[in-house]
C-alpha cells in the first residue's frame, strides 16, 4: 500500500499555462473577422453568433457564410468576414470595441458619454441584451449638462446603412433615433433658459428648430432669436462668398418661422438673411419689428439693411405706412446712400427700380434742405420729379417758404406756371399716398 504514495499523473504538459477565455484583443487568428476603415478584428463565431449576449446580425452574417460554402463545396475564407464601415463614425472605434468587450466578457458600466451610441449599435447589431442595459441607465444618466451632448450623439448616431441579415435594402434605418429624439427635446426644451445660444450651433437646423418649437419651451423672443442668429452666424455669415450648404432657404426658413416673434436686437440680420435667401415666410415674421424699431437702429444694422439686393422687399419696407422713422429725411439719406452704394452694381441698368426705391420717400414730410438737394440728385430728377415737385406744392402751402417757391416756379417742366400739376406729368403717381403721412411723419422745415 506504500506505493500507492508514489503514484502520480503524467503530464507531458507540466508547467504549461492553461489557454485563457477567448478574446477579441489578444485574438491573432479568430474564426471570424470583422473589417472596419482598414482596421480587422479577429473575433470568434460563438462568442457573436451564441448565448444571451450574441448579436442576431452578425449569427445571420455567419449563417449565410457557411451556407455558401456548403452550397459550394469548398472553403470560402473571404466570407467568413463583416463589413462594418456602413455604421456611423461615432459608433465606431470605442464605441464598437466596448460592445465587443460586452458580447465576450458581459460587462459594461454606462456612461453618458457612450450610452446613445451604444443603443444605437447594439440596435444596428442586434445586441438586445446590451440595448437593454443601455436603454435602462439612459433616464437616470439624462441629466441638465449631459443632455445635449447626448441627444448630439443621437443625431450622430441617427442613420446606418448596414442591412440586417435577410434584407436586400440598404436604405438608411433611423427609426430609433426618431424614438429618442422627442424624449431628448421634451428634456432640453424644459430646460432651454439653462443653456448657452452657441450650444446648438453644432445641431442640423431640423433639431433646432424642433427644440425651439416645442410646446414645453417657454423661453422669451430673446433667448430663442439669439439661438438661430448664433446658428446662422457660426454656420455661414451673411454676405459671405464662401459656399456653405448648411445655411440655405430651408434653413431659414425652419429656424425663423420656429418663433412666435424675433427680438428687435437680432431682427436686422434675420431680415437680411430672410431677403437674401428670398424667404416670403420669414420675411413676413421679421419685417413688422424692422418697421417698428427703424428710428432705433444702429449705424451698423442700417449698413446691413443697405446691402439688401431683393430689391422688392427693400421697396416694400421703405414704403410702409408703420415705417417709424425719426424724420423723412432719414428715409432720403438712406434711399440715397443705397442708390449710390448700388448704382455700379444691383441697380444697374435698372431705372425702374431706381424710380421705385425714390418714390418710396414722402417728399411732402422732408425738410427743405433735403428738397434742396434732390435737386442735385441725377437719380431723383431721372425718376421721380413729380414726387420732388408735390413736395415743393406741400412745403409752399404749409411753410409759404419762398425759396422752394422759386424752385417751383423755375422748373418749368414739372409744373404748369409753376403752380399746378397737370395728369400728364402726374402719369401713374400715387398723389394720395404720397400726401398721406406716416405714423411718425410730420413736415420738416
Amino acid at each position: 500500500m506504500d506505493s500507492l504514495d508514489d503514484l502520480s499523473f503524467d503530464d507531458d504538459e507540466a508547467g504549461v499555462e492553461a489557454p485563457s477565455a477567448l478574446s477579441w484583443r489578444t485574438a491573432t487568428a479568430g474564426d471570424w473577422k470583422l473589417a472596419l476603415d482598414g482596421k480587422t478584428y479577429n473575433v470568434h463565431q460563438t462568442v457573436l453568433s451564441q448565448g444571451q449576449r450574441s448579436s442576431a446580425f452578425f449569427k445571420g452574417e455567419i449563417q449565410q457564410a457557411v451556407d455558401v460554402q456548403d452550397q459550394s463545396g469548398a472553403l470560402m475564407p473571404n466570407l467568413f468576414v463583416s463589413d462594418l464601415s456602413p455604421l456611423p463614425e461615432k459608433c465606431k472605434g470605442a464605441v464598437l470595441e466596448t460592445a465587443l468587450d460586452y458580447m465576450y466578457e458581459g460587462t459594461y458600466t454606462p456612461t453618458s458619454s457612450d450610452v446613445v451610441p451604444l443603443i444605437m449599435i447594439s440596435d444596428y447589431l442586434q445586441i438586445k441584451s446590451l440595448f437593454d442595459l443601455a436603454r435602462g441607465s439612459l433616464k437616470e444618466l439624462l441629466q441638465l449638462q449631459q443632455a445635449p451632448s447626448m441627444y448630439l450623439d443621437s443625431v450622430h448616431c441617427a442613420q446606418c446603412k448596414l442591412k440586417r441579415y435577410g434584407q436586400s435594402s440598404t436604405s438608411p434605418r433611423t427609426n430609433l433615433a426618431q424614438k429618442l429624439y422627442p424624449a431628448f427635446e421634451s428634456f432640453i426644451s424644459s430646460n432651454f433658459d439653462m443653456y448657452e445660444a452657441d450650444t446648438w450651433t453644432v445641431f442640423p437646423y431640423q433639431r433646432v428648430a424642433a427644440v425651439l418649437a416645442h410646446p414645453q419651451n417657454s423661453s422669451g423672443s430673446l433667448l430663442k432669436t439669439g439661438v438661430i442668429t448664433a446658428w446662422f452666424q457660426t454656420n455661414r455669415s451673411v454676405g459671405t462668398t464662401e459656399k456653405q450648404t448648411q445655411v440655405d432657404q430651408a434653413s431659414v426658413h425652419a429656424l425663423v418661422t420656429a418663433l412666435d416673434t424675433v427680438s428687435a436686437n437680432n431682427a436686422v440680420y434675420i431680415f437680411v438673411l430672410s431677403c437674401e435667401f428670398k424667404d416670403s415666410g420669414s420675411i413676413a415674421l421679421v419685417l413688422p419689428i424692422v418697421l417698428n424699431t427703424f428710428d432705433q437702429l444702429p449705424e451698423d444694422s442700417l449698413l446691413l439693411l443697405k446691402g439688401i439686393t431683393d430689391h422688392k422687399t427693400l421697396v416694400e419696407m421703405l414704403d410702409a405706412d408703420n415705417l417709424c422713422a425719426t424724420n423723412e429725411d432719414v428715409i432720403f439719406d438712406f434711399v440715397k446712400d443705397y442708390v449710390q452704394t448700388h448704382s455700379k452694381k444691383s441697380l444697374k441698368d435698372k431705372p425702374d427700380v431706381v424710380m421705385r426705391l425714390w418714390r418710396c420717400v414722402r417728399f411732402s414730410f422732408v425738410s427743405s434742405g433735403k428738397l434742396y438737394e434732390a435737386f442735385g440728385t441725377p437719380s431723383v430728377m431721372e425718376t421721380a420729379r413729380d414726387a420732388i415737385m408735390l413736395g415743393m406744392l406741400a412745403h409752399i402751402s404749409t411753410t409759404q417758404d419762398e425759396g422752394i417757391s422759386s424752385l417751383a416756379f423755375y422748373d418749368s417742366d414739372a409744373c404748369q406756371n409753376g403752380t399746378v400739376f397737370t395728369s400728364e406729368h402726374l402719369g401713374r403717381f400715387d398723389v394720395v399716398r404720397h400726401t398721406t403721412p406716416r405714423k411718425s411723419d410730420k413736415i420738416v422745415c
